[in-house]
């Protein structure tokens, strides 16, 4: 296999990871490779390539965990393969940038719906930030759909967690959910109680939301106030 790290090496950016090091903390170092020329990178690998990389993976550095994350989306195989390299994944995943970037690229979890959501289930009840980070990401990108959106309320009401990145994940799936399903969640938003943070959160990003109609901010702004309201 051609020699990632060189690729790497020879593709840093000290700008590029001054940048990065301060939007997103991560154990590993982040040497300032940006994510297309990793996914430029990964289109050149044949698929023994890929399966030896997964197969020797050993990361020493954040873009060779992105690069994980990429392999293992673009890989041409079953789900249960799938599956198997997904759970070696997760224990490396120690940042949004890893956790986003690599879940948008799953798509085969998109064509294995119900079969997924065992995996979903599961994450969601360990007590590991970026475990039930990545199962949120993954319901945000492929299950926002008539058949699952109850799913999705459902999860959300089941979650207890202090962590941050979770708090922020339930906040952006929720606010993507406004966007397609306004009525429904605006109702689910109206009759449950949501950690104070949470429900602020998702206010403010259904506020930002280029794709929300002026006239549903409003509302949903009005609830906002009377959440308030009632919380005094």
């Amino acid at each position: 296999m051609s020699n990632w790290l060189q690729f790497i090496d020879e593709n840093l950016d000290k700008n590029y990871s001054d940048f990065s090091s301060k939007l997103c903390t991560s154990s590993y170092k982040i040497k300032g490779v940006k994510i297309p020329l990793l996914r430029g990178y990964v289109k050149g690998l044949t698929e023994k390539e890929k399966y030896f990389y997964l197969d020797n993976f050993n990361p020493t550095c954040f873009e060779e965990v992105m690069l994980y994350g990429i392999i293992l989306g673009s890989l041409k195989c079953g789900l249960d393969v799938f599956i198997g390299y997904f759970y070696k994944f997760l224990p490396y995943v120690d940042n949004w940038s890893v956790c986003d970037s690599s879940v948008a690229t799953f798509n085969i979890i998109a064509k294995n719906k119900d079969k997924f959501l065992p995996v979903i289930e599961n994450l969601l009840k360990e007590n590991v930030e970026f475990y039930q980070r990545v199962a949120l990401v993954v319901l945000l990108d492929f299950y926002i759909t008539p058949e699952y959106i109850d799913k999705i309320f459902s999860y959300i009401l089941s979650i207890k967690t202090d962590y941050f990145y979770v708090k922020m994940a339930i906040a952006w799936l929720l606010s993507v959910c406004y966007v397609k399903f306004t009525d429904l969640t605006f109702d689910f938003l109206k009759n449950n109680v949501l950690d104070d943070f949470i429900f602020r959160k998702t206010v403010s990003k259904i506020c930002d939301s280029y794709r929300v109609l002026d006239e549903n901010k409003l509302k949903i702004r009005e609830l906002r106030v009377k959440k308030l309201i009632s919380l005094d």
